[in-house]
């Protein structure tokens, strides 16, 4: 990812680098489905995968990664999840989206501990359900005990676009499972508009 126009600067390079041990971020010059996991813990087993539930040709990907920390073994994936490129019909990207929640649920299976994170472009939170995330025995930093935060809004994205008309979701999440972690809180930045994604701060005990 380049911080500058001339493309001659890495962000990896000209600052992360100086502020965690680990960086790994996958980019696909076709889509926008860029996805990065930064650590101060030392990341092993990384690897980035494409779903297998997305249209042909499709860029979107996890990456997954093992890190110990306390003493306890956990499994990392961070993503950026199916929303509606190309304006199909909402039934076709929300399969899209649940299927590739499914996948997620599926390769980390293995794992006693996950920590889940990314933009899940979930406009209706019910889709975390309904792709067996809850079943499976994940908890919720969006839409869980905290309750629902809104963390995408249309008017950052573009304030002159015809349809920036308000319109927000609770996009991105943070989800955990196993008996050695637990939610604490999860909290959307308000104040910080850099984006069209608010950033968001989840705390999590470890042990």
């Amino acid at each position: 990812v380049y911080v500058d126009s001339a493309h001659t600067t890495r962000s990896e390079d000209a600052l992360y680098s100086k502020l965690y041990d680990n960086v790994e971020i996958y980019t696909n010059n076709s889509t926008t489905w860029n996805t990065g996991l930064l650590s101060n813990i030392t990341l092993k087993n990384v690897e980035m995968n494409l779903f297998n539930s997305q249209p042909s040709g499709g860029g979107v990907k996890y990456i997954k990664a093992d890190i110990n920390l306390n003493g306890v073994d956990i499994g990392l994936l961070a993503t950026h999840l199916m929303y509606n490129p190309d304006n199909s019909s909402t039934a076709s990207y929300t399969q899209y989206r649940i299927a590739q929640m499914r996948e997620m649920v599926e390769v980390m299976s293995d794992y006693d501990n996950v920590i889940m994170g990314g933009d899940f472009n979930t406009r209706d939170l019910s889709q975390i359900v309904e792709a067996g995330m809850q079943e499976a025995g994940y908890t919720f930093g969006n839409g869980g005990a905290f309750g629902e935060f809104l963390t995408y809004s249309r008017d950052l994205e573009d304030e002159a676009r015809e349809d920036a008309d308000g319109l927000k979701y609770p996009y991105d999440n943070v989800c955990v499972r196993g008996n050695k972690l637990k939610l604490q809180s999860f909290m959307p930045l308000y104040d910080c508009e850099l984006s069209d994604h608010y950033p968001t701060i989840t705390d999590i005990i470890v042990g």
